[in-house]
């Protein structure tokens, strides 16, 4: 996006930029202490724009702000210029120190007063030495254009179209309804007719246009120096990214549970999936045992969420749509019961920020912060009070940050840091010093404070707080409490770690990274899970590897991302290891290189290179592997490149 001196901001393009990316608050939570790949545009839930660098957390990058130069610098810069008496090169970029002031050994002349390599050496005199900023067609010079209101922007020509069209008065679109919008001219939309895009709005923004506008006299005013601090007034979306000619990195892939059905998620937010149909989750129009291959089911998608019975996903509109079972009303329609079965993605609620789901219930958050559920309720998972299933889609709680939910419990940290939770309780898993058939929570209660994320699964839940501590409660029947011996439940939170930075666990086994990036686990060992050279349970967190980023585990796989993007696994072994053979894997072994992200079920491993390039083996039963095949064909024992 070239913007030239002299325009509201410096900036000069967003360079070098992988991809972008929109979280929400509780990916924020989830991902807070992790370190993304450099390059990369996040816009978080705060509406901000940050840049990761490769090596701060998700939690600790700082938003993307202009730099802009006061009137002394201005006449300092233009001295500069005229004299030569700065001497040194900074590939064109004019640095400030930390009192915002230009650093005099940063700017981009010599001593014979010509400027270096940069971006403007295209346009200099070779006689004057003088930048010719009015030579320039207007689609270099005026990176913005400014009108007055809708009218004027539609009678742009067609040259100064290929500019961004602010528009003062934007109350002739019919989607603004006050103040200015930027917009951006799509020459191929409409059969090559072109359309407006607009990329933002600003409902109150006091401009004294004569001095900002994309003039020569300003520019020169400016120093006729660009820069390279990206600032964005709203981020594009991947339709945007596309219609300005930026390609967007690959998004997200999805692989539920089981590993029964895949779902892919395309940069320009087509939905695509494979794999078991039997309950309506294909959203294909009917009941099928295989979807065979990587199958459109749907356009304008945010974000998905999947389980074994069940597919919902959030458009770009904000809109919810789901399919699938529907046996405890877990689909929000107003019945229930075998026979009403979802065939086709069907919009169910509006506004919607987050959704999780699991085989029996479906829980989304909205832009007001409110919690909404559905689903099963025979353990008082919906936190209703009694054990009645909720066909619709109910309010449970507000002023919510991010939700965490199994088939049987669902737990939920609100804006004030607090954890509450409801559910089954049998193993001691909500913390409420009780276990037993008759000890199951029927209400959201209040457990801790101070909390930071939240990880559980039907049997044990796990919260790490602001202070950086593990806490767990609930089963310990092979260890997974680290509690020092089996069959013993923990009933209340107690504490197990210190300095951990994020927690993930499955069914009988728990692994954390702590903040020296080493990985430690304990629990279930039966297939070599724990990647310890043998099979018996670990009773205690043990640390199996160092230079950690990322992990992710089942009941019998554990899969981990080291910080040289080498993938590592170990455990049960269908072909879901990709070692070309079916044994149980007992030690941590490579994988794979060049690894962004990594999603494993149970019979089923996916990975995205740092080429957006998708990888998978396993289980291929229902067609979940999108080979083809839906038999003991299509079963794939190596890593194996998918193309949609």
């Amino acid at each position: 996006m070239p913007v030239t001196p002299g325009s509201s901001s410096k900036l000069n393009t967003v360079r070098g930029v992988s991809a972008m990316l929109v979280t929400t608050a509780a990916e924020e939570i989830s991902l807070a202490t992790k370190v993304l790949p450099a390059n990369i545009l996040v816009k978080k839930s705060d509406d901000k724009i940050y840049i990761t660098d490769g090596i701060k957390t998700l939690a600790n990058i700082d938003p993307l702000t202009d730099q802009v130069l006061t009137a002394a610098e201005k006449t300092a810069l233009s001295t500069a210029l005229s004299t030569g008496s700065y001497v040194a090169a900074a590939g064109g970029v004019v640095v400030h120190d930390s009192n915002g002031k230009i650093d005099d050994g940063s700017l981009n002349v010599v001593d014979n007063g010509k400027l270096v390599e940069s971006y403007l050496s295209e346009y200099i005199d070779t006689t004057t030495h003088k930048v010719l900023l009015s030579a320039l067609p207007d689609t270099v010079r005026a990176g913005v254009t400014y009108v007055a209101d809708i009218t004027a922007r539609d009678a742009l020509s067609a040259e100064q179209k290929k500019s961004l069209a602010f528009v003062i008065d934007a109350t002739g679109d019919a989607t603004v309804t006050r103040g200015a919008a930027m917009y951006g001219w799509d020459a191929t939309a409409n059969s090559g007719a072109g359309a407006w895009i607009k990329i933002a709005e600003v409902e109150s923004l006091d401009l004294n246009v004569a001095e900002i506008e994309c003039s020569y006299t300003n520019a020169q005013a400016a120093g006729a120096i660009m820069y390279d601090h990206p600032l964005l007034i709203d981020p594009l979306t991947a339709t945007d990214l596309a219609a300005l000619g930026i390609e967007a990195a690959v998004v997200e892939i999805y692989v539920f549970a089981s590993g029964s059905t895949t779902w892919i998620l395309t940069p320009n937010g087509d939905l695509y999936g494979c794999g078991n149909g039997y309950y309506g989750q294909q959203g294909s129009g009917e009941q099928i045992d295989a979807v065979e291959t990587f199958t459109k089911r749907a356009e304008n998608v945010k974000t998905v969420s999947c389980s074994g019975g069940t597919t919902w996903y959030i458009d770009n509109n904000n809109d919810l749509y789901g399919c699938g079972s529907n046996a405890d009303g877990q689909q929000g329609s107003g019945t229930s019961g075998d026979t009403s079965k979802v065939l086709t993605f069907t919009k169910r609620a509006s506004n919607v920020k987050t959704v999780s789901c699991t085989n029996y219930t479906t829980w989304y958050i909205d832009n007001n912060n409110d919690l909404y559920g559905c689903g099963a309720n025979i353990d008082g998972q919906q936190g209703s009070g009694d054990q009645n299933s909720v066909e619709t889609f109910t309010k449970r709680a507000e002023n919510v940050k991010t939700v965490s939910c199994t088939n049987y419990t669902t737990w939920y940290i609100d804006n004030n840091n607090d954890l509450y939770g409801c559910g089954y309780n049998y193993c001691g898993n909500q913390g409420s010093g009780a276990s037993g058939d008759s000890a199951d929570v029927l209400t959201f209660t209040k457990r801790a404070e101070n909390v930071k994320e939240v990880s559980c699964t039907d049997y044990v839940t796990w919260y790490i707080d602001n202070n950086n501590d593990l806490y767990g409660c609930g089963n310990s029947e092979v260890g997974d409490q680290d509690f020092g011996n089996f069959d013993a439940s923990v009933l209340t939170f107690t504490k197990r770690a210190s300095n951990v930075k994020t927690v993930s666990c499955a069914n009988y086994t728990t692994w954390y990274i702590d903040n020296n990036n080493d990985l430690y686990g304990c629990g279930y060992n039966y297939d070599g899970n724990q990647g310890s050279g043998d099979t018996d349970e670990v009773l205690t967190f043990t640390k199996r590897a160092s230079n950690v980023k990322e992990v992710s585990c089942t009941a019998s796989t554990t899969w981990y991302i080291d910080n040289n993007n080498n993938l590592y696994g170990c455990g049960f072994n269908c072909g879901n290891q990709g070692s070309g053979d079916q044994s149980p894997v007992l030690t941590f072994t490579k994988r794979a290189e060049n690894v962004k992200t990594v999603s494993c079920s149970i019979y089923t491993t996916w990975y995205i290179d740092n080429n957006n390039d998708l990888y998978g083996c396993g289980d291929g039963w229902n067609g979940q592997q999108g080979n083809g095949a839906s038999d003991n064909s299509a079963r794939v024992l190596t890593f194996t490149k998918r193309e949609l």
